[in-house]
């Protein structure tokens, strides 16, 4: 249930970084880049995960993020130019 829970806040996040980079730089966006972004503080933390962004460049974001639940377990994942989330990865209790 956390690993889903999890998948699920970081397609939120995912989300908000796709339309900030959409937005153009004069509307506070990234002008058709990643670079820049930041998680909103209301989507970086809650009860199911920590959520950090590893790397970003113009058109790839790489979210990680940590499990409330278990110390060891986090999942990554890559955000494309088009905001489709892939390239998931496991790790500790989620990589079973």
């Amino acid at each position: 249930a956390n690993k889903d829970a999890m998948i699920n806040d970081m397609n939120n996040i995912g989300a908000n970084a796709y339309q900030y980079r959409i937005r153009t730089k004069e509307t506070g966006g990234g002008g058709g880049s990643y670079l820049g972004y930041r998680i909103d503080d209301k989507l970086s933390q809650n009860e199911n995960g920590r959520y950090r962004i590893i790397a970003s460049n113009d058109s790839v974001l790489i979210i990680e993020g940590k499990s409330m639940n278990s110390e060891y377990s986090k999942i990554r994942i890559k955000l494309d130019l088009l905001g489709r989330l892939k390239d998931f990865k496991y790790y500790g209790a989620f990589n079973d």
